[in-house]
C-alpha cells in the first residue's frame, strides 16, 4: 500500500490497460509478475505452516487469492477516493482481520 500511495498513477495505468480486450505487452508483464507475487505469497504460506503459525489444512489458494484481492481492493478505492485517501489507515484496520482468517484458532 506504501507503493500505491508512493506511485498513485500506477494503479490507474494498471487497471486502464487490463480493460482493454486486447493483449498487450503490459499486460503480459503484468501477468507475469502477478504469477510471481502469487509464489512469494504461497512460499511465505507455506513456511507458515512449516512453523506451526497457520493451520496445517490451510487452503493456501484461497488465502493467496483473498490477499491479493484486499490489496487490489484497496489499490481500487486508491483510484477512486483520490490522492488525498489515507490507504496506510485502512490496510492497517484490514490485515488483522487477513491474519485472524488464516491463523490457527486456540
Amino acid at each position: 500500500m506504501e507503493f500505491v500511495r508512493e506511485c498513485p498513477g500506477v494503479p490507474r495505468l494498471i487497471f486502464h490497460d487490463l480493460q482493454q480486450p486486447a493483449d498487450s505487452p503490459l499486460k503480459r508483464q503484468l501477468g507475469l509478475l502477478l504469477q510471481r507475487y502469487r509464489q512469494l505469497l504461497t512460499q511465505l504460506l507455506q513456511d507458515a505452516v512449516k512453523h506451526g503459525e497457520v493451520p496445517a489444512n490451510l487452503d493456501i489458494a484461497a488465502s493467496t487469492t483473498m490477499f491479493i484481492g484486499i490489496v487490489q481492493g484497496l489499490a481500487m478505492q486508491s483510484i477512486l477516493n483520490g490522492p488525498g485517501a489515507d490507504l496506510s489507515a485502512e490496510a492497517a484496520r484490514v490485515f488483522p482481520l487477513y491474519l485472524r482468517s488464516i491463523r490457527k484458532t486456540p
